[in-house]
Parts: C-alpha cells; structure tokens; sequence
C-alpha cells in the first residue's frame, strides 16, 4: 500500500518593506485628496450666482477702460446707459454701455475726482521725448494709468466700507430679497454706498460686492509694464539725442582745425617759401656780383665772393626748410579735412539713431496700452 506525502504549506505575513511601500502608496493618495479636496467641495457648493455676476461685470468694466482709456460714468437713471452729465460718482452699471446685461441691477461707483477722475480721457500722460511734439497728441490707456496713480496719491473721492478704503471702482449686487425690509433690494452700506467685499450674510444684509483698487486695477490693464517700455523708448531718446549734439559739437570743431589750418597754416608757409626764394635769389645775386668785382679788381675782392657764397647756402637752407613746412601744412590740411569729413558721417550717423529712437518711442506712446 503505497503512503502519499502532502507537501507543507508555509504562511508568512507581510514584509517590512512590503509595509513600507503600501505606506507611501497611501501618503500619496492622501496627500493627492488633501489638494483635491477643496476643488471638490467648490464643485459640490458652487459661488452663487451675484458673485459670478461681479466678476463678470468686473472683467467687462477692465476691457472697456482698454478700448475707451476711460471707465465709464455712472447709470444715475438705470437706463442702462452711462450719465457723465452728472457729477455723480455712484449710480448704476451702464449695462448698456458696457455691452453686459444681467438679470438685474447692480449698483457702480468710480473715481471722479477732479484730480483723477477715471471716466474722462484726456492727454495726462506725456514722455520726455525730444524734439517737435506731434501736432496732435495721443489719448490712450496710458493717460488713463496716469489717472490711476494720480487717484492712487490722492485717495480718490470713492470708498468702501466702514474703513472708507479708498477704491478705483466698486459695485454691489442685492440678494434674493429686501433683507433690511426698507423697500430697497439694496442693504446697509450698498444703498447709497458700498459695503466692503466679503461682507457676512445676515438678517438684515443679504448683498454682495466687490472692489477694485487703484494698484490692482493698475496691474489688470498692465500699466506698469507699458509705462517702463514708453518711459525707457523715450530715454534712448534722449541719449540719441545727446549723441547727435555732441556730434554737431566734434564736427563744427573739426571744421575749425581744418579751416585754420587750411588758412594760416598754408598761408604762412606759403609766405614763408616766397620769403626764402627771394632771399635766395638775393644771395644768388649778391654772389654774381661778388664774383663780377673780383673779376675786375684782379682778386681783391674775393673775401666777397666767399660772403656771398655763405649767404647762399644760408638762402638755400632756409629755401629747403620752408619747403619742407609747406609739405607739412599741405599733408596736415589733408588729414584735418579727411578727419573734418569723418566728423561729418559721424553727424550723419546719429542723425539717423536719433530719428530711429525718437520715431520708436512716439510709436510706443501712441500704441498705449495696447501692443
């Protein structure tokens, strides 16, 4: 009777590095629904619906400063249109003019004051670009940036809540009913103002609104950037200019070297070569009479003779180095004027920069804010 052998099963639990890894694998995935969680809860709880309206308005009122370099003024007779005769500085949104309708009206205020108002366009802006301004000068967002940081040194005349933070513009939607029960959809500070963004809901408050300020709203129409490139444009301007100067300087200097040297130096080595050419035909002379009275006295004046051979190689030495500085002065007008015509190309040169940088940066100016 053959006996059958049942091989031993053997069990083991889990390894310490098996452990080790599960653990990571499970960091990971709570660290991954730690992220995602908020994310989650937004999508489960979504922003109500006059929080998306702000924003929206938001966006809109910024893409029409870009297209008008302006914001626009108040709705004070909820036309849905912009009422810039008043001097109002809060009413309602201009839907009309800002090309977005809602279901319902939300109240807007901005900055009119004097010094910064941001619902006119006018020419604020102006770089230090040299030369003839231009016979009509731009008016774009860049002059509004001005207004911006005017109202941002001033404080405007437009504040939000009870800290009267100072504000570029503000608005304010009403909740789903007359919470206070005034009568007013519009609560507390939004009736006549604007409470400050983030406001708690209560019994009596059931709005909502925002607030941008000077320096966001600044950084949403990219002032700052646009700025520094005009500002920079205009300097290199300026540089440019000063270069083509200082050229104008070094060439009417090269025209003087070389027309002083041109009419003194050649003319007094010119006189100079004629002086010693009649002193040599002096000395030539006084030699063939010195030699003719020697003839005729047999030899008694041939002291004479040597005399005026003196004098004739004295003539001769002068003769040679007056013509020596004539070539000299001739050799140096030459190079005085071919450094005179170097001084020219160079005006030339940074007439031609300065056109450039100066014609650039009036570019960059008219362009403003959008590029």
């Amino acid at each position: 009777m053959k006996t059958f052998h049942i091989p031993k099963r053997f069990t083991h639990g889990f390894s310490l590095l098996e452990m080790a890894v599960v653990l990571v694998i499970v960091g990971i995935i709570g660290a991954l629904l730690w992220q995602l969680l908020p994310r989650l809860q937004a999508t489960a709880s979504p922003e109500p619906t006059p929080v998306v309206e702000l924003r929206t308005a938001s966006d809109a009122l910024v893409g029409f400063a870009l297209a008008r370099s302006r914001l626009p003024c108040p709705d004070t007779n909820n036309d849905g249109l912009e009422d810039c005769a008043s001097i109002a500085n809060n009413g309602f949104l201009p839907q009309r003019t800002i090309g977005q309708v809602f279901p319902k009206p939300i109240r807007y205020g901005v900055n009119r004051s004097a010094t910064s108002t941001l619902t006119v366009a006018s020419n604020r802006y102006i770089p230090n670009i040299p030369g003839a301004a231009p016979a009509v000068a731009p008016i774009n967002g860049l002059d509004l940036c001005i207004g911006i940081r005017d109202g941002q040194a001033s404080g405007g005349d437009l504040t939000v809540g009870a800290q009267a933070v100072a504000t570029a513009f503000a608005l304010a939607s009403s909740g789903a009913g007359d919470a206070s029960g005034d009568g007013n959809l519009f609560d507390g500070a939004n009736v006549a103002g604007f409470a400050a963004p983030g406001s708690p809901i209560t019994n009596g408050y059931d709005d909502y609104s925002s607030a941008m300020g000077f320096g966001e709203l600044a950084q949403r129409l990219g002032c700052l950037n646009r700025l520094a490139e005009v500002n920079g444009a205009a300097h290199s301007a300026v540089t440019a200019s000063d270069l083509y100067d200082l050229s104008v300087f070094y060439r009417d200097f090269r025209f003087f070297a070389w027309d002083a040297t041109r009419t003194t130096d050649i003319t007094m080595a010119v006189l100079s070569l004629a002086l010693a050419t009649t002193d040599t035909l002096l000395a030539v002379t006084g030699l063939a009479l010195a030699v003719a009275e020697t003839y005729e006295s047999f030899g008694a004046a041939a002291f004479a003779v040597g005399i005026a051979t003196v004098a004739v190689a004295d003539a001769a030495a002068n003769l040679a180095l007056a013509v020596i500085d004539y070539e000299g002065a001739v050799e140096d007008e030459v190079t005085a004027h071919d450094q005179y015509d170097d001084a020219v190309n160079k005006v030339a040169y940074y007439l031609a920069i300065y056109d450039n940088t100066r014609n650039r940066a009036r570019a960059e100016d008219a362009l403003g804010l959008i590029k």
